[in-house]
C-alpha cells in the first residue's frame, strides 16, 4: 500500500470584500424584490387571483438566490501536496466539494512568485488561469506564487498563496523549473528559540 513520504495541506477562505459581502447583495435583493412584485401583479392581471401559486414560485426563487449568496460568501479552497502531486478543491458552505485541479509538480514549466517577469507571459499563453487565493482579484506580490502547468493538450496557470513548507516540495520534485531562493525556515527554528527561552528561565530559577 502506498505511503506518502511528504504531505502538506492548507485551507484558504475566500474574502469577497465589501462589494461582495454588502453592496452586491443589497443590489440583488432590491432587484429581486422588484421582480417578484412585478411578476405577481402581472400574473394576477392575466390569470386572476392565483397568489398561492405565484407566491410558491416567488418563495422558490428567493430560496435559490439565498443559497447562491450563502455559497458565494462561504467558499474556501483546499490545497494539498502529497509528494509530487498538487491538488486543489473548492468547498462551498462546508458541504459541496468540487475538485478543481490535480497535477504532478514535474509537469510544471515554472514555479515561482508572481513578481517574476515570466509570469505575464505564462498568463498570456495559458488556456485558463485558476485563482485560489483569499481575494477574487489578486495583486502581484512575492507572497503569491504560480504554477505554470503543462496539461493534456493545453497549458494553464494556478495562482496561490505561498507558504514556507511548500518550497521543499517544489525543490525536490522540480528543481530545474522552480524559483531559486534559500530554503525557508520552518517550525523547528521557532521551537528552538522557545527551548532557549525555557533554558534561560530554568537557569534564572537555579540562580535564585
Amino acid at each position: 500500500m502506498f505511503q506518502a513520504d511528504m504531505a502538506y495541506e492548507d485551507n484558504i477562505k475566500r474574502d469577497n470584500g465589501v462589494m461582495g459581502r454588502v453592496v452586491f447583495p443589497i443590489i440583488v435583493t432590491l432587484a429581486l424584490a422588484s421582480f417578484i412584485v412585478l411578476f405577481n401583479v402581472i400574473m394576477m392581471i392575466m390569470f386572476g387571483n392565483i397568489i398561492y401559486f405565484t407566491g410558491m414560485i416567488s418563495l422558490g426563487i428567493c430560496w435559490f438566490i439565498y443559497l447562491k449568496f450563502k455559497a458565494f460568501n462561504n467558499t474556501e479552497f483546499e490545497i494539498s501536496l502529497i509528494n509530487e502531486y498538487f491538488s486543489v478543491a473548492k468547498v462551498e458552505r462546508q458541504k459541496k466539494r468540487t475538485e478543481l485541479a490535480e497535477f504532478s509538480l514535474r509537469d510544471c514549466s515554472h514555479i515561482g512568485p508572481t513578481t517574476e517577469e515570466c509570469f505575464q507571459g505564462y498568463i498570456k499563453d495559458a488556456a485558463f488561469k485558476l485563482n485560489v487565493t483569499s481575494t477574487r482579484k489578486y495583486e502581484v506580490s512575492e507572497d503569491l506564487w504560480f504554477c505554470a502547468v503543462k496539461g493534456n493538450g493545453f497549458d494553464y496557470v494556478i495562482i496561490f498563496e505561498f507558504r514556507n513548507p511548500m518550497y521543499k516540495f517544489f525543490r525536490r520534485f522540480n528543481p530545474r523549473n522552480v524559483f531559486i531562493m534559500p530554503m525557508p525556515k520552518e517550525e523547528p527554528e521557532q521551537e528552538y528559540h522557545l527551548s532557549n527561552s525555557d533554558d534561560d528561565s530554568n537557569d534564572n530559577e537555579g540562580d535564585n
